[in-house]
């Protein structure tokens, strides 16, 4: 099977409604703030951390899965972008000193993590001051599951094959067989509490995206206009919380 370039695979993750939204509110959020040296804690195949490169001096990406570094790193030198360097590290031990980034984001990993506050803790001590977070909500998990129904009716065979693979540590289950990924499937006001309780002054929180995808975007002004109110601001895709180190 043919390697998809970064320009493919630029646009194939774009079309995505959530992917897409939620760049555009990590974009918005660092050109408010302006941070000069920016770290992305799990930054996956690159695309969004190469994406940000124009807006800072400096980008590191730090990265656990040695075939997602591989194709950012393939990615950096098709681009040929020099200010972004990728790096392969466990967010529960950042290679970094402490205080070392102006800003750091961490986009759609900490449900992948087993005790999670570990990596929230590493993200205060490496940061300056900004940070950003955003976790998937319940009705993410939700829309998930009901793509899972439709692949499950189309596709039999895979569905059954994704259902095997979960079997492999012992958590076999109809949860876990759409996302098997995602460990902790918690509310938002669970991630509030966890992230607060370790070293993060929280100053804002949003939700992204009600839709799950573009051609069905009928939310959009209603979240523009009430995003930063209940229930809106518990009700999208992904869940942002922005904060500060706590001194």
């Amino acid at each position: 099977m043919q390697q998809q370039n970064y320009f493919q695979f630029k646009h194939d993750y774009f079309e995505d409604a959530v992917n897409w939204k939620k760049f555009e509110y990590l974009r918005g959020y660092i050109e408010k703030h302006k941070p000069e040296r920016l770290l992305d804690v799990g930054s996956g195949r690159g695309i969004i951390t190469l994406e940000l490169h124009k807006l800072v001096k400096e980008i590191h990406g730090i990265e656990f899965s040695d075939e997602n570094l591989k194709d950012a790193l393939r990615f950096k030198k098709e681009t040929e972008i020099d200010n972004v360097h990728f790096h392969r590290a466990d967010g529960k031990k950042l290679p970094f000193r402490e205080n070392h980034f102006d800003m750091v984001i961490c986009s759609q990993v900490l449900e992948h993590i087993d005790n999670p506050e570990e990596v929230v803790r590493e993200i205060v001590r490496v940061a300056k001051n900004k940070i950003l977070i955003d976790v998937p909500t319940p009705l993410w998990e939700t829309w998930q599951f009901s793509q899972w129904v439709l692949n499950k009716l189309k596709n039999p065979s895979r569905t059954m094959r994704r259902y095997k693979e979960t079997r492999k540590d012992g958590t076999a289950t109809i949860r876990r067989a759409f996302q098997p990924g995602h460990v902790n499937k918690w509310f938002p006001w669970k991630w509030h509490s966890m992230i607060k309780s370790n070293g993060i002054r929280i100053k804002n929180t949003h939700a992204c995206y009600i839709s799950p995808t573009k051609k069905f975007n009928v939310f959009s002004r209603i979240e523009s206009r009430f995003r930063d109110k209940r229930p809106i601001k518990y009700m999208g895709m992904a869940f942002f919380i922005e904060g500060e180190k706590r001194t």
